[in-house]
């Protein structure tokens, strides 16, 4: 078999809600590294995998169509090609095999536009 391709998975911050679960499956038997794309407009962002209870928060403000990139494979996380790894506490959050729900909260400043995009490749141990 083929190199699998990466599973992107777009979750979407709404103006009232401000978190929808979104339930992806890492068909793997060992833990996924995703990286997150999250695109502002926003301030504070929690990143929360309900599903194993991994949760990290990013306090920083993001203008609108501004992103943030977290590698959790590099354990890197920037804006605009400039780490703000300072900002970021909590765990480094991994997809568990099978499904994991994630969901983005943002405290304030987030519109229709705030969303969360997560890719992956599932991941395998013993091929």
């Amino acid at each position: 078999t083929g190199i699998p391709t990466p599973v992107p998975m777009a979750l979407v911050s709404g103006t009232s809600a401000g978190t929808d679960p979104l339930t992806v499956t890492n068909e793997g038997n060992a833990p996924a590294y995703p990286v997150f794309t999250i695109t502002g407009p926003g301030t504070l962002f929690t990143i929360t995998n309900s599903t194993n209870g991994q949760q990290m928060v990013i306090d920083t403000t993001l203008t609108a169509g501004q992103q943030i990139i977290i590698d959790i494979r590099n354990k890197t996380i920037e804006v605009s090609g400039t780490s703000i790894l300072d900002s970021a506490s909590g765990e480094w959050i991994v997809l568990d095999p099978g499904d994991n729900t994630f969901s983005l909260s943002v405290d304030s400043g987030n519109t229709s536009d705030t969303q969360m995009q997560t890719e992956f490749y599932d991941t395998y141990l013993g091929i």
